[in-house]
């Protein structure tokens, strides 16, 4: 059953209640360190609920580790969830009570929400003093920024909101709020060309948030409702052309070629070097007999993706077949065994020699290719016409 950050949320709110009981087990280092690694990963893409996720997973190996509580409350707070924060340091400060880290991230939090308490009151110059000691406790926190931003905006200081606002999505990229308040700002403060740029960001920013929901459905197999969020996404960035190279994958997937052409399309009129775009629509005109345009569509991922071993060897088979560029067909092949040493590869590898007629290099290749895969009738066959020329 798929596990939605939701309900990672409430296992980790369970954490919480539970911690102090749970019996610490022998701990597998090597799992507890790679989800921290990871965790440590996506934060640094500012992907922070698969960071948050990976916490959790070293929470379910080692209820105990200090280092994920602590890490998954610096997230929390980053994020604006800062009842989770709070009760993530807390657990910090019972399993080691001496931890300054935690202390500081509480007192910056109670200083954070003290801000929030004069803002309602309308006392806005001790909000922001509240504010600053914030940031000053914790200056890579998002939320401070934006709030003493908001402040700013509310006394009509939109320039001088703007560099907090600007921080705030430093730190957190995500952070459709503060990117609608600069954008805002922008406006206010009379600069056209900037609060445009800023509207197109904040679409953008929130089609992104959409799409990584459709990759979610779509990696778990609920397709219909990945496509939903494929065009909501569309719906809030026109231009988002990672949604229109996924539904022309999907429609390539369901025979739908003249459909995901078009969506393919318009992901390289937005995007021209959008490599998935141009390797689909390779694999579209190859199905529907237009070689020469398949050709030139992997022709262009190789360039794009020199390594991409799939692309290499496609484009290394389209040349072979077409009895086109064996030279560059062989390097091609080469490489994609260099890369992905599989047995198709080792094939298309051996039928590049033996159309140079390097019958003994060929030989040895469709040997590579049936110790991986044996009994396979078409590298067989390869082999047969490979030996039959060794003999004569």
């Amino acid at each position: 059953m798929k596990k939605t950050f939701e309900f990672r949320l409430v296992q980790f709110l369970l954490y919480l209640t539970l911690f102090h009981v749970s019996i610490l087990l022998a701990r597998p280092e090597i799992a507890v360190e790679a989800h921290l690694k990871k965790a440590d990963t996506h934060a640094e893409q500012h992907n922070f609920t698969r960071a948050i996720e990976h916490l959790l997973n070293a929470l379910e190996t080692d209820p105990k580790c200090v280092e994920a509580y602590l890490k998954i409350g610096d997230l929390f707070f980053n994020i604006g969830k800062i009842g989770e924060a709070v009760e993530s340091y807390s657990i910090v400060l019972q399993l080691q009570p001496n931890a300054s880290t935690a202390q500081d991230h509480l007192n910056a939090i109670t200083h954070y929400n003290s801000g929030i308490l004069f803002v309602r009151r309308g006392d806005f110059e001790k909000a922001k003093a509240e504010y600053q000691l914030a940031i000053q406790l914790c200056p890579n926190q998002s939320f401070p920024y934006y709030q003493f931003g908001h402040v700013l905006s509310h006394q009509h200081n939109f320039s001088d909101a703007i560099p907090f606002y600007q921080r705030s999505i430093e730190l957190y990229t995500e952070n459709t709020s503060a990117h609608y308040q600069l954008m805002n700002a922008y406006f206010r403060s009379r600069d056209q060309e900037k609060g445009n740029r800023q509207l197109k960001k904040l679409r953008q920013i929130r089609a992104q948030k959409r799409f990584r929901l459709a990759e979610d459905d779509l990696k778990n197999g609920n397709t219909n409702q990945a496509v939903k969020l494929y065009n909501r996404a569309l719906d809030m960035d026109t231009e988002y052309a990672p949604a229109y190279a996924r539904l022309g994958a999907i429609a390539f997937q369901k025979d739908e070629l003249v459909k995901a052409r078009k969506h393919l399309r318009r992901a390289l009129e937005i995007d021209p070097d959008f490599t998935a775009a141009h390797y689909q629509l390779g694999w579209i005109y190859q199905k529907s007999g237009q070689i020469q345009k398949a050709v030139k569509s992997f022709e262009r991922v190789v360039v794009l993706r020199p390594n991409s071993a799939p692309a290499c060897n496609t484009l290394a088979m389209l040349y072979l077949e077409q009895d086109y560029c064996l030279d560059d067909a062989l390097i091609l092949a080469k490489r994609a065994v260099k890369f992905k040493p599989i047995p198709s590869y080792w094939d298309t590898l051996a039928y590049g020699l033996y159309k140079k007629q390097k019958y003994e290099e060929a030989g040895k290749a469709i040997k590579k290719a049936l110790e991986l895969q044996p009994d396979h009738p078409e590298y067989l066959a390869r082999q047969q016409a490979i030996q039959e020329h060794l003999i004569e």
